[in-house]
């Protein structure tokens, strides 16, 4: 019997090629730019002092933002254990090609080994964070293209059709994530998505087994991702909260770095800068941190914006930030060294106001999840 090959995601061919065309993107935008030229723009001295710091900020609100989901689906985990799994996942994230499957994929098992969270709840925790990002990354979009302003004007001015066809492009970006987050939102809520990734994976070879072992855990996946997607609004809007946090420190980085390299953009010109190179990121995902992909968008942007000598301002910029990526990634695959797996699960109490409200919620979400298997049981044609 011939030994099953590697899915192709994880090829070290596949990874090897995309890394080479991440590199060799960045090498054709900064084409005729000495790296001396680009290191010359940089303020060494607050850069090593502040950069790191920055970063950090935004981990610490992704943590808080992601324990508090973890709090309402009955987990208590302290912050500092929620901060490790973030870096870890981040080093994941960006070290690799294709390292933001893998990273979203590893979260659930992280959580489970370094904190104690059953894998369904971790699994529905890491859902209903995504979820999170994409519904304030909305947000912020779209106010992007209502209120843009100069920056937006500035920005689109080489487009064909001018600002407009760039307010259109972040307009259409919002709709589809807020479409997207919507139709996450109903399905999660229904209680139905991990019986049928269940089904799916039943139906092949190799993990239909698997599937089959573990059809509770699925079960109570559904059960939890149900709990936390019936929240009122008001709640979610809450959870919610430290991630557009989130949002806003990654661009006032991207507002202190251009800084360090001499290139003084309002704080509003850099919110239209990065949200909208956030989404390019997110998309280029099949390099490690967007590599190349994402450099170009910048240098693009800066010329755009009429920065004088504007490649060499985006070359500064972009090995500050792609330095400090390098650094957190470091911390990340030590914290992944270093952890310690969890001796115990993760304390089981409801974060709501009372105990019946948190048993009555799990009560519905498990009322939904069953009259959804049962509804479709029943949809089903029975054998002659």
């Amino acid at each position: 019997m011939k030994p099953d090959r590697a899915p192709l995601t994880r090829s070290p061919w596949l990874r090897a090629a995309l890394g080479a065309f991440g590199l060799t993107m960045m090498a054709l935008t900064f084409r005729g730019i000495s790296l001396e030229r680009g290191l010359g723009r940089i303020d060494f001295g607050m850069a090593l002092l502040a950069v790191p710091v920055l970063q950090g900020i935004g981990f610490c609100l992704e943590a808080f933002g992601w324990r508090g989901i973890l709090a309402s689906l009955g987990a208590r985990v302290s912050f500092r254990a929620v901060l490790r799994v973030r870096i870890v996942s981040e080093a994941l994230s960006q070290s690799i090609p294709l390292g933001v499957l893998f990273a979203e994929g590893s979260k659930p098992l992280l959580l489970r080994t370094r904190t104690g969270v059953a894998i369904p709840t971790g699994a529905a925790s890491v859902a209903a964070r995504k979820y999170s990002l994409v519904v304030t990354q909305a947000l912020l979009l779209a106010a992007i293209a209502l209120f843009g302003g100069p920056a937006i004007d500035r920005l689109g001015a080489r487009l064909p059709g001018g600002p407009a066809t760039l307010r259109v492009i972040v307009a259409a970006g919002a709709i589809v994530l807020a479409l997207s987050a919507s139709a996450s939102r109903r399905a999660l809520g229904g209680g139905a998505i991990a019986e049928r990734v269940r089904g799916l994976l039943a139906r092949l070879p190799l993990v239909g087994s698997f599937a089959a072992r573990h059809h509770e855990e699925f079960t109570e996946a559904d059960v939890a991702a149900a709990r936390y997607f019936r929240r009122s609004l008001g709640e979610r809007c809450r959870s919610a909260a430290p991630f557009l946090l989130a949002w806003c420190a990654e661009s006032l980085e991207t507002w202190f770095l251009l800084r360090l390299v001499g290139v003084d953009l309002g704080l509003g010109a850099a919110f239209c800068l990065e949200v909208p190179l956030g989404l390019l990121r997110s998309v280029a995902f099949f390099t490690p941190a967007g590599l190349g992909i994402q450099d170009l968008g910048y240098a693009t942007a800066l010329a755009s914006l009429g920065v004088p000598d504007a490649t060499a301002a985006a070359l500064g910029f972009v090995l500050l930030k792609r330095c400090k990526e390098t650094l957190w990634v470091a911390v990340g695959y030590a914290l992944l060294v270093s952890g310690r797996p969890a001796r115990e699960p993760a304390e089981c109490k409801f974060a709501q106001p009372s105990h019946s409200r948190g048993h009555r919620e799990e009560s519905e979400a498990h009322a939904v999840v069953h009259a959804h298997r049962s509804s479709v049981g029943s949809a089903r044609p029975r054998p002659a």
